[in-house]
């Protein structure tokens, strides 16, 4: 894989701040698409509330948040 591919998974694709390790283990959408708590919280409360790739609305239901392992 490129290294300037591998950059962009580890970033938010809205904002590009860099993902923390909480945020790479955090899936807002059942797409997979991935960003930061940040822009999720912006696009629920401020926004339309909608996924920017699928377009399916946010649910808190729908998030899925992997326990990080402590060695990372």
């Amino acid at each position: 894989m490129a290294p300037d591919l591998m950059e962009t998974e580890d970033c938010c694709p809205l904002c590009m701040e860099d993902l923390d390790i909480t945020e790479r283990n955090f899936w807002p959408c059942k797409c997979g698409y991935q960003i930061c708590l940040f822009c999720y919280r912006h696009i629920k409360e401020d926004l339309n509330g909608l996924c920017p790739a699928c377009r399916t609305p946010y649910d808190d239901a729908n998030v899925k948040l992997v326990t990080p392992d402590p060695q990372e």
